[in-house]
């Protein structure tokens, strides 16, 4: 039985929940009389049709098949992708019947495969998220002022016939004075006449108060994958999807895993473990080799040591450190 390259990768057309395994290494010429079985390293189980594990070994037809070149594409459903995004710790193993023989392979599923469940759940995480609206400055207006009225002036008296005897009276009164005093050669000098002085009206200033303008608050958003947005959502598929998007760092890869242990949110740190390791993140592979180890064996998401997925993810650290003489070991006695 020859051993075959297995990627399951994502269907661009029909989105979560679908599937394409690309078989690399094959001698298939005509997809036509294809089948496959898939079964779980761990307990020898196989993938029925109903989409369950059964101890019975089910043989399944894809949707559709391509051949290009050496390359094999089978499309598939819902029901399988489903089951084996279900658990993702687990290692599956695929056995291929054709007419030019039966060919086996371990399969690796691609970073970018959701369940079908991720289906809703992905247009949330593509929404773009408005920046918050800026909060209009609070104006105090100012109390208008009326400036107080100049008084008016008093209204004269209306003319009578009595002013102009009182003026003639008068008029012969000084007359009279004039003549006494040149007859008597007395120099005395005429009384001064001092004008009013003139009042001036002191304007009335309106009091003028300054807006008070609130400072405007702008919140800061969370990086996409970072203990806050884990904190913050309600939606995991969403959150690792956005956190993959991201290409974040190990530091916070590790820093999720370590968060979500503590939320008990198991299955998305499960999925990010898978998805970091799987691309090449030797440190994350590392760890998620150590949490089904049984000399490193935590608990807590993990329910059991499981040496077969310990080396499982300690061989593909090996991939990237082939020089780790102490994995190298550790590695080998688990298989023993």
């Amino acid at each position: 039985m020859k051993t075959i390259k297995v990627n399951v990768l994502p269907d661009p057309i029909q989105g979560p929940g679908y599937a394409i395994i690309a078989l690399e290494g094959s001698s298939i010429e005509s997809a036509g009389d294809l089948s496959f079985s898939i079964a779980r390293n761990q307990d020898g189980r196989f993938l029925a049709l109903s989409g369950q594990w059964e101890p019975t070994e089910t043989w399944h037809q894809s949707q559709e098949q391509q051949i290009d070149g050496a390359v094999v594409r089978c499309w598939v459903g819902t029901q399988v992708v489903d089951a084996l995004l279900a658990n993702p710790q687990m290692q599956y193993r695929i056995l291929v019947k054709a007419a030019e023989g039966t060919f086996q392979g371990i399969m690796r599923l691609s970073t970018e495969l959701f369940p079908s469940s991720a289906r809703v759940a992905a247009p949330a995480a593509a929404a773009f998220t408005p920046p918050p609206e800026p909060v209009a400055p609070v104006v105090v207006e100012s109390p208008v002022i009326e400036p107080v009225p100049a008084p008016l002036p008093a209204t004269p008296p209306k003319k009578s016939m009595v002013l102009p005897l009182v003026l003639g009276l008068v008029a012969l009164a000084v007359i009279g004075a004039g003549l006494w005093s040149f007859l008597n050669g007395a120099d005395q000098p005429s009384p001064d006449v001092v004008a009013p002085a003139p009042v001036i009206e002191q304007p009335v200033v309106a009091a003028v108060v300054e807006p008070v303008v609130e400072p405007v608050v702008v919140t800061a958003l969370a990086a996409p994958c970072s203990v806050d947005a884990l904190a913050q959502t309600e939606d995991d598929i969403a959150y690792l999807q956005r956190c993959v998007q991201s290409t974040p760092s190990t530091e916070q890869v590790l820093a999720v895993i370590a968060a979500g242990k503590v939320a008990q949110k198991c299955d998305l740190i499960q999925r990010l473990y898978a998805h970091a390791a799987q691309t090449g993140n030797s440190d994350v592979a590392l760890a998620y080799a150590k949490e089904f180890d049984p000399l490193t064996f935590s608990g807590g998401c993990f329910s059991a040591p499981e040496p077969a997925t310990a080396v499982y993810w300690y061989e593909l650290y090996l991939q990237q450190k082939p020089d780790d003489q102490a994995i190298v070991t550790r590695a080998k006695s688990l298989k023993e």
